[in-house]
C-alpha cells in the first residue's frame, strides 16, 4: 500500500473518532458505570458515580473501523475480505465489552469473573478458527517463512507435524485469549490504555510497513493507530484528583467495549500478520499488566489458600487468610501496584508508556532485521525482568519516619525497602500520619525501619497513635485490617489498649 493511502486511512480514522468522541460524549453523558469496586484503589476515590465520564470511547471505535471498512470494499472491493474480517473480529470482542458496560450502567454490575473469561475464550476460539480456515492460513509455507520475520513462534522452533499443529494452535489461542484480556483490564487510569495502544499501533504499522505486508493488513493498523490517537486525545491523562484543583483532561472512558475492542483488534492482526513474535514485543506490556492480575489472583493466591501454612500461626483457631502472605503485588493490575504506592497516575501513565515505547522499538529492530534476534530479544527481557522487578521490590511496607509540614518528625508508612543509596531513597512515603515518635522504650515495640506484612505495619501504628494519646485515630487504623487478620493479632499491645 503507498503512503499516500496510508497516511489518509491514519488522519481518516483519527479525525473519525475525534469527531464520534465528541458526538457521544455529548449525546449520551449518563451513559456511565454504576458498578461500586470493593476496594478503592487511591485516595482520590475516582469511581465514585460523580467523577465517572461516559464509556463511549468503544463505539466510536467500532464506528470509526465499520466506516473505514466500508469506504475501502467502495474504492477496492476485490482486495476488501480481510480488512472486513477483522473488523467483524474486533466487533466480537466490541460486543462482549459493550454488553458488560450495559449491565454496569443499568444493573450496577457486570458478567461475574466466569462468564467474562468465557466470553473472551469463546471469541479467542472464533479468531483462531477464522484464522485456520482463511485461504493461504499459518500452516501453508508463506507463514511458515514469515516465521524467521517474527511469525510464527512455534514454526520458527520448527515445532512441525500435528504436535506442532497443535501447540500452534493452542499457542495463537492463549496469546489471542491473554492480549484481549491484557488490553481489557489496563484501562484503569485515564490515559493510560489509549497511550500504550497509540504506541503499539505505531510500532505494528511500521513492523508491517518493513516486511511490506498486505496492504489490507496495513491499512488495518493505520486505522488503529488513528483510533487510538483520537481516543487519547479525549482521554488524556492528568494529574488531578477529586480533591484537588487540577483540572482533569480526560472527557470519556474507553469502557469495557474500547479497551476489549483494542485487544481484540491487536490480537487479530498479529495473527493474521503473522506477526505474534512482533506483538510479544510490542505488546509485552499490556501483557504483563493483565498477566500480573491473573497470575496473582489465580495462582499464588489459590497456591498459599490450599497448599502453604504460615508457621507463625500454627496450632491457631482463627482463619489465615491469603493476605497473610508476602503476595508478589500490593494490587493488581500493575499501574494499581503503583498507584498503592503513592505515585501519581500521571507518573505512572508516563512510566508504562516509556516502557511500552522501548519495548516497541524492540519488535520494530526484530521486523527490520530477521537474523538479528539477539540483542532485541534481550534487551526485551532485560525492560520486562526490570519492570516486574521493580514492582515485586517495591511491595514491602514498613514503618518509617518523615519530616511534616511544620519540620517535625512524624511516622509514616513506607512502599519499598529500607535503603538509601548514593544518597536516593528506595523507597516512598505512602501515607504520611501526624503521629510524633514514641518514646524511646517504646519505638523497639513498634518494629521502625523493619519490613513486614502490611497488616502488621498496621497494627504497629495503631498502637504508636495510641501511646500518643490518639485513640480514636488508633481505632480507625486498627479497624483498616480486615476482621479476619485482626483476630490473629488479639495478642498485640494495641488490642489490649484499645479494649480500656
Amino acid at each position: 500500500m503507498d503512503v499516500l493511502t496510508t497516511v489518509l486511512v491514519l488522519g481518516g480514522a483519527t479525525g473519525l473518532t475525534l469527531l464520534l468522541s465528541a458526538l457521544l460524549g455529548r449525546l449520551f453523558p449518563r451513559f456511565t458505570s454504576g458498578q461500586v469496586k470493593p476496594v478503592v484503589q487511591s485516595k482520590d476515590h475516582e469511581d465514585l458515580p460523580s467523577l465517572r465520564l461516559p464509556s463511549v470511547g468503544g463505539i466510536a471505535l467500532i464506528v470509526t473501523l465499520w466506516c473505514l471498512s466500508g469506504v475501502w470494499w467502495f474504492v477496492w472491493p476485490e482486495t476488501s475480505a480481510i480488512l472486513l474480517l477483522l473488523t467483524l473480529l474486533t466487533t466480537l470482542f466490541f460486543g462482549i465489552g459493550f454488553a458488560d458496560d450495559w449491565l454496569k450502567w443499568r444493573h450496577g454490575t457486570g458478567f461475574g469473573d466466569s462468564a467474562y473469561l468465557l466470553a473472551h475464550a469463546i471469541a479467542a476460539l472464533v479468531t483462531v478458527a477464522a484464522l485456520f480456515w482463511w485461504p493461504g492460513d499459518f500452516t501453508q509455507t508463506g507463514f511458515t517463512q514469515a516465521a524467521t520475520q517474527g511469525g510464527r513462534v512455534l514454526q520458527a522452533l520448527n515445532v512441525v507435524g500435528a504436535v506442532g499443529l497443535g501447540l500452534t494452535l493452542v499457542w495463537l489461542f492463549a496469546l489471542t485469549l491473554g492480549s484481549a484480556f491484557s488490553v481489557a483490564v489496563s484501562d484503569g487510569i485515564d490515559g493510560l490504555t489509549a497511550g500504550m495502544a497509540s504506541i503499539a499501533g505505531g510500532s505494528m504499522l511500521l513492523s508491517l510497513i518493513i516486511r511490506e505486508a498486505n496492504g489490507e493488513l496495513i491499512a488495518f493498523a493505520a486505522a488503529l493507530l488513528g483510533v487510538s490517537i483520537g481516543l487519547l486525545l479525549f482521554n488524556q491523562p492528568s494529574a488531578w484528583s477529586s480533591t484537588g484543583t487540577v483540572k482533569r483532561r480526560a472527557r470519556i472512558y474507553l469502557g469495557d467495549s474500547g479497551a476489549l475492542g483494542l485487544g481484540g483488534a491487536f490480537a487479530a492482526l498479529a495473527l493474521f500478520g503473522g506477526a505474534d513474535a512482533i506483538w510479544l514485543f510490542v505488546g509485552g506490556v499490556f501483557l504483563l499488566d493483565g498477566g500480573s492480575g491473573f497470575v496473582q489472583a489465580k495462582v499464588v493466591t489459590p497456591f498459599f489458600r490450599h497448599c502453604v501454612r504460615l508457621g507463625r500461626y500454627a496450632g491457631t483457631p482463627h482463619f489465615v487468610p491469603h493476605t497473610e502472605f508476602s503476595l508478589p503485588f500490593t494490587a493488581t493490575p500493575l499501574h494499581h501496584h503503583f498507584e498503592m504506592l503513592g505515585i501519581g497516575r500521571l507518573r505512572v501513565v508516563w512510566l508504562l508508556w516509556t516502557f511500552s515505547a522501548l519495548a516497541a522499538i524492540s519488535g520494530i529492530v526484530v521486523a527490520a532485521f530477521p537474523t538479528f534476534h539477539v540483542a532485541p530479544v534481550g534487551g526485551a527481557l532485560l525492560l520486562y525482568t526490570v519492570l516486574i522487578g521493580s514492582a515485586v521490590w517495591t511491595t514491602g511496607r514498613f514503618l518509617g519516619i518523615t519530616k511534616a509540614d511544620d519540620g517535625s518528625e512524624v511516622l509514616a508508612v513506607c512502599g519499598g525497602r529500607p535503603y538509601t543509596v548514593f544518597g536516593r531513597r528506595l523507597y516512598r512515603v505512602v501515607e504520611m500520619t501526624a503521629t510524633p515518635l514514641p518514646a524511646a522504650r517504646d519505638r523497639q515495640m513498634i518494629t521502625l525501619w523493619q519490613p513486614s506484612n502490611r497488616w502488621d505495619v498496621l497494627a504497629n501504628l495503631a498502637y504508636a497513635q495510641a501511646l500518643a494519646g490518639e485513640k480514636d485515630a488508633a481505632r480507625g487504623t486498627w479497624e483498616r485490617i480486615p476482621e479476619a487478620s485482626r483476630k490473629l493479632r488479639i495478642e498485640h499491645p494495641v488490642a489490649a489498649v484499645l479494649d480500656k
